[in-house]
């Protein structure tokens, strides 16, 4: 999985995940729902491990303050 913490006034910030280990990318939907203070939500991850590229695509109309993330079990 992966913790992201962060806040949002909108009610949902869909925000794409790419993991490029030099093979296929992996491309996920992170769903973040909106809150005021900062929140840690987090979202299952399926077949990244090891090194590689880790990517995080913001789209036009997002309002996302990321404070951090992390990976998790």
């Amino acid at each position: 999985s992966i913790i992201v913490t962060g806040r949002s006034k909108l009610p949902v910030n869909s925000i794409h995940l790419q993991f490029d280990d030099g093979t296929e990318p992996k491309r996920f939907l992170l769903e973040f729902k909106g809150c005021e203070e900062y929140s840690a939500q987090s979202f299952p991850v399926e077949g990244i491990k090891g090194r590689g590229r880790l990517t995080f695509v913001f789209l036009p109309g997002c309002d996302f303050d990321m404070k951090s993330f992390r990976f998790g079990y």
